[in-house]
């Protein structure tokens, strides 16, 4: 139940009133970013909230109980402050976002309508859509471990145990040449084997795209030159010269755990658990259904 400032809820019950919504957007970093849909700033609790055109947004629905609501924005990128970049670098993944409800004529009277997640962000046309996701929807998220056959662990960190700072799992190059297509060629890394560094990641270290990282989906090889697939559009096309910091990839298979890395002993996933393709298969003389393992 809210608590309504018995001064705003007297506005409210008058013939006419005088309200806005106000956008209260807390980047993980710590940036704290106010717009409103009134025609001039307000200054609210603290916080300036500055003119945004071109925002519109679903309904937004709320249910008695724990389900997961939401609500879609989709707006031109009209304020200096919510640029592309910034969008393209993944700074507003998982930003805390309030949403407002402000008497324009007295900002002190306001209500804290909603709170909201940023999920999934896509642009399309100088458009951005985002997906606002309710605190409940975090209830929606599986904790502990599944019982899958792919490592649950990340390449490098404490259950895997493998040192990403050595040699063998980093390499340093350079940007020869960028093509539209989310494609790469670089230099610097010629000595690793092709693959190597599919599903892993590059980090800029100088250009415009400094300090952001990116996944890499495929590292092959043309002859003599190097490329790297992007997953993704970069916040600014990377020219040549720019440098990066790049670090193996891993497909979560037991396979490869035991044989790129030599790391099988600190896999964290189910290798020998039947797919569905084996629990529905039947008995044949093609089939070898001894009771060994499924998984070498």
């Amino acid at each position: 139940m809210r608590n309504i400032p018995s001064s705003f809820s007297n506005h409210l019950k008058g013939q006419s009133t005088t309200i806005c919504r106000c956008w209260k957007i807390i980047r993980r970093d710590g940036r704290v970013l106010g717009f409103t849909e009134h025609d001039r700033g307000l200054n609210v609790a603290g916080t300036l909230y500055q003119p945004m055109s071109g925002m519109d947004s679903t309904i937004s629905e709320n249910s008695i109980g724990l389900a997961a609501n939401g609500v879609e924005v989709l707006g031109a990128l009209s304020s200096e402050k919510l640029s592309q970049k910034d969008i393209r670098a993944d700074k507003y993944d998982g930003a805390r976002v309030e949403v407002l409800v402000v008497n324009w004529m007295s900002p002190q009277e306001y209500l804290l309508e909603n709170v909201y997640h940023v999920g999934e962000i896509m642009e399309e046309d100088g458009l951005f859509k985002a997906n606002l996701q309710t605190l409940e929807s975090q209830l929606d998220q599986t904790q502990g471990e599944h019982f899958v056959r792919q490592c649950q662990a990340n390449l490098g960190d404490e259950r895997c145990a493998i040192d990403l700072s050595s040699d063998v799992y980093t390499g340093f190059g350079s940007v020869i040449n960028y093509d539209d297509f989310r494609q790469i060629s670089v230099s610097g890394i010629t000595p690793f084997s092709e693959g190597w560094f599919s599903n892993g990641l590059l980090l800029w270290l100088s250009g415009e795209n400094e300090g952001i990282s990116i996944e890499i989906s495929r590292h092959s090889k043309d002859g003599s030159d190097t490329k790297l697939q992007i997953w993704k559009t970069l916040p600014a096309p990377p020219v040549s010269g720019d440098t990066f910091k790049i670090t193996a990839g891993c497909n979560k298979k037991f396979s490869a755990c035991k044989t790129k890395f030599s790391n099988s002993l600190n896999f964290r996933g189910f290798p020998h658990m039947p797919g569905a393709d084996f629990i529905f298969s039947y008995v044949s003389n093609s089939n070898n259904l001894d009771g060994g393992v499924i998984v070498k």
